[in-house]
């Protein structure tokens, strides 16, 4: 059995594999008349950051501190990066208890989403050609929730 992953809209929920296929036509053309397998289950791929990114013995990294959506195809460079500077603060910490690197890391980590989100708001604002859109409507208002990124906290107990 071949599994096909689909990265769909929230306006997708609810739909069944047809109605998948008749919304997405360059998908369904490729799918053909093959049979969903099992129930559909969509995900919601939204932007977040990770807030802290570190604490007591862990930090996080790639998708776990921060990510974007599918479609900014940001997602394997970002972690690769994010892996790598990573690598740079475990290891002055090791190597000579220097919390400097772990500074840095949580400075580019914000930074760099802060970065993502601006740039996928003014992409957002330029896209005119769906007025009566829901999904694009949403997105035009600044401050909304799938217009604008969304920051997770944890706090946990000492």
């Amino acid at each position: 059995m071949t599994r096909i992953l689909f990265v769909v809209c929230e306006f997708m929920r609810g739909k069944n594999g047809a109605e998948y296929s008749a919304a997405m036509p360059h998908v369904g053309a490729m799918v053909g008349k093959s049979e969903v397998a099992e129930t559909v289950i969509v995900r919601p791929a939204s932007s977040r950051r990770l807030e802290p990114v570190d604490g007591d013995g862990w930090l996080a990294v790639g998708d776990s501190a921060s990510r974007s959506r599918p479609a900014s195809s940001q997602g394997i460079v970002k972690a690769l990066r994010s892996g790598i500077f990573a690598s740079y603060a475990i290891s002055d910490l090791l190597s000579s208890g220097d919390q400097g690197g772990l500074r840095k890391y949580r400075r580019y980590v914000f930074e760099e989403f802060e970065s993502y989100t601006r740039t996928r708001r003014k992409y957002y604002q330029e896209e005119q050609r769906w007025p009566q859109s829901e999904f694009w409507r949403r997105r035009h208002e600044v401050g909304s929730a799938d217009g604008s990124a969304t920051k997770f906290e944890f706090r946990f107990k000492r």
